[in-house]
């Protein structure tokens, strides 16, 4: 599986209000590259959060980008196996959304470095 670089975009429109260098501008177009998230090891969501492995490598998955079903898919359980997981990892780790867990978790990569 090869790494895929991913890009945010963000566009805008000018207002009355323009600086003097995008004077002539209708639109402008920022590009930069997103950073991947990373999860810390399994072993060490165990040992912080007392997490069982399996719920540790649900939350792990989770951070890298994995939704429900790709992790119910990778492990070979129905999505209600991990829904049942997730709910226990947010009481363990006292968040109540998955977006709220992943903040917790996620342990940002270097920006503009490639990862093979």
């Amino acid at each position: 599986m090869h790494s895929r670089r991913r890009w945010s975009r963000i566009c805008c429109r000018s207002g009355e209000r323009r600086a003097i260098f995008f004077s002539g501008a209708a639109t402008l177009l920022y590009v930069t590259p997103i950073a991947q998230q990373q999860a810390p090891p399994p072993d060490l969501l165990e040992a912080l959060f007392d997490l069982t492995p399996a719920e540790a490598g649900v939350a792990s998955l989770l951070v890298e980008g994995k939704s429900v079903d790709e992790i119910a898919g990778a492990r070979g359980v129905m999505q209600n196996t991990i829904r049942m997981q997730l709910k226990l990892i947010f009481a363990k780790t006292g968040t109540r959304r998955q977006a709220e867990l992943v903040k917790l978790l996620a342990i940002p990569s270097k920006v503009g470095t490639d990862q093979a």
